[in-house]
C-alpha cells in the first residue's frame, strides 16, 4: 500500500511539474517591443538640443517610414530596420538615394543612407544614442 501511496504521490508532482515550466511565460522580443508608431521628445546633436519633430513607424515587416518636421517643412524617408537582439542595437537603412534623417539635419556632404544607435528601453519610452558622421546624436521617444 505504500509503494502505491509514493508512486502517486511521485506521478503527481511530476505532472505539476511539467505544468508549471509549460507555462512559464515567454519574454516579448526586442524586436516585437519596438515595433509600432513613436514620437520624439527631445533630440540632442552633440549636446545641443534641436528644434525639430520627428515621428517613426516601426513596421513589423522590417520597413519603416519617419517624417521630420523642420524649418516650416515636412520631410519624409523610408527603408528597413533591424536590432540586433544580443547588442541591442538599432540600425536604419534608408531607401537608395535619399540623405537619411540625421544627415540631412547636418548637411553631410555626402549620403548617409545607414544609421545605427544603442537602445535602451523602459516601458513606452525608448533612448537611441549613436554617432553619425562622426556627430553623437541622442533620440528620446515615446511610443503613441
Amino acid at each position: 500500500m505504500k509503494m502505491i501511496r509514493k508512486t502517486q504521490i511521485y506521478a503527481a508532482m511530476t505532472i505539476l511539474s511539467v505544468l508549471l515550466l509549460s507555462c512559464k511565460k515567454e519574454e516579448p522580443s526586442l524586436t516585437h517591443l519596438l515595433t509600432g508608431d513613436w514620437e520624439m521628445e527631445k533630440m540632442t546633436i552633440n549636446g545641443q538640443a534641436v528644434n525639430v519633430v520627428i515621428e517613426i513607424e516601426l513596421e513589423e515587416d522590417g520597413d519603416f517610414q519617419t517624417a521630420l518636421s523642420a524649418n516650416g517643412g515636412i520631410f519624409n524617408y523610408s527603408g528597413e530596420w533591424e536590432v540586433d537582439e544580443a547588442s541591442g542595437e538599432l540600425e536604419l537603412k534608408y531607401d537608395v538615394g535619399t540623405q537619411g534623417m540625421v544627415g540631412s539635419l547636418l548637411g553631410a556632404p555626402f549620403p548617409v543612407d545607414e544609421e545605427k544607435y544603442e537602445i535602451e528601453l523602459q516601458g513606452d519610452e525608448m533612448n537611441l544614442q549613436g554617432v553619425v558622421v562622426g556627430i553623437a546624436v541622442e533620440l528620446e521617444l515615446r511610443k503613441e
